[in-house]
């Protein structure tokens, strides 16, 4: 079991929300992105925030542990994944981000800086 439930999705909701609300317009100034990839999604917070900007083609992967009632995003832009092998993504994005997910990787999947 997960310990990402309803509740630690609730309490990080306000925070990711005010996040992506300021952040995605900066993005938007900069890289106008066609499509967008979040790789650790969460609930989908920045992707919906991105989708509110005009970006319609948005994907979001993160494990199976998401609640799929609790997505931001419609379920058909989303996709569980275990992030540790290769991802069931076969396209090209204009924008690939991901944020939140460095400090929930195991040292086996981390490089270190020479």
């Amino acid at each position: 079991m997960s310990s990402y439930t309803e509740i630690f999705y609730q309490a990080i909701q306000d925070y990711s929300w005010k996040s992506a609300q300021e952040i995605v317009p900066l993005v938007m100034g900069l890289l106008q992105p066609k499509s967008v990839i979040d790789i650790g999604c969460g609930t989908g917070s920045f992707l919906s925030v991105f989708q509110q900007h005009g970006v319609e083609d948005i994907f979001g992967l993160d494990g199976d542990w998401v609640e799929r009632q609790l997505l931001k995003i419609p379920e058909d832009k989303f996709t569980a994944a275990n992030l540790s092998q290769p991802w069931p993504v076969e396209r090209e994005f204009d924008l690939a981000m991901s944020v939140e997910v460095a400090e929930h990787l195991t040292p086996e999947y981390m490089v270190e800086s020479p």
